[in-house]
């Protein structure tokens, strides 16, 4: 993802990317089973602003699929990552 990411971008040049962010990847997750960590999720969403703030095109987030109690406070740990430590996140 770490090169396939900026050169889609690159190549499609899109006026906006709706990013599907869901939680189901986590690790503890019955149904995704994809044994991500909860890091692991924060450095996605992380990399996914970041490039896109680096390509100048705004991002609308949505969230999906996770199955577990805790996928909520992922995500939100995650969003509170990009506004408090990463600033890359704006209203």
């Amino acid at each position: 993802m770490k090169t396939t990411l900026p050169n889609v971008i690159d190549i499609f040049k899109p006026s906006i990317i709706i990013y599907n962010a869901g939680s189901d990847i986590y690790e503890e997750d019955p149904l995704g089973k994809l044994s991500v960590s909860e890091n692991g999720i924060i450095a996605r969403d992380e990399f996914v602003f970041e490039t896109a703030a680096s390509k100048n095109v705004p991002i609308a987030m949505v969230l999906s699929g996770g199955y577990t109690q805790k996928g909520t406070s992922i995500i939100c740990n995650s969003i509170k990552n990009l506004l408090i430590k990463k600033g890359v996140l704006t209203a």
